[in-house]
């Protein structure tokens, strides 16, 4: 019987299955208000889980700022799939967390993967520009996002504005990307 090498993730989706995997979410077309509304109905955004890159600066920020508002927050191992199937999954799954996030393209895409085999589907995703003006964004998107989980149908409307929701992906940039996931 022969041994099946080991496989990085993060190498296989950083090469040949990322243009794949670009071109699916691109067609991602904008979340309305009524859609995320009816998806973090019965939802408490107490009940969530932030999972970040805790190597890049505007995750931590991010994280810092559910951190504050009393939110879990979990650094993203090497190899999120592990961390996953280690435990991770079952705590989002037994616990019944809306799982929310900052990390790079390979986190997001294992992390919605992941979430998707256990019925959690992107309520929103989010491309950002690494060349964003102000150090502070992330920690002010991330305001934002709590906010959105806490209010009526017509201040989520005026949160979504403000967090420019937004379905195309540019491949080119340097970004950084945030998600919601119930």
């Amino acid at each position: 019987m022969s041994k099946t090498p080991a496989m990085d993730r993060r190498k296989f989706i950083k090469t040949g299955s990322s243009l794949l995997a670009f071109s699916t979410v691109s067609a991602v077309a904008p979340l309305n208000a009524d859609t995320v509304w009816n998806g973090l109905q019965g939802l408490d955004v107490g009940r969530a889980l932030v999972l970040y890159r805790d190597s890049d600066p505007q995750a931590q920020r991010f994280a810092a700022a559910f951190a504050d508002a009393g939110i879990a927050v979990l650094a993203l191992g090497h190899d999120p799939v592990r961390q996953w199937r280690d435990g991770l999954g079952q705590l989002i799954s037994e616990q019944k967390l809306m799982i929310t996030g900052m990390g790079n393209w390979v986190d997001y895409s294992i992390v919605r993967g992941l979430a998707a085999e256990q019925r959690q589907l992107p309520l929103l995703e989010m491309q950002h520009v690494r060349t964003q003006d102000r150090a502070d964004w992330a920690h002010d998107h991330a305001a934002t996002l709590i906010q959105a989980c806490a209010c009526d149908r017509d201040s989520l409307r005026t949160a979504l504005r403000a967090l420019e929701v937004r379905g195309n992906i540019n491949t080119a940039a340097p970004s950084v990307f945030s998600w919601v996931l119930a």
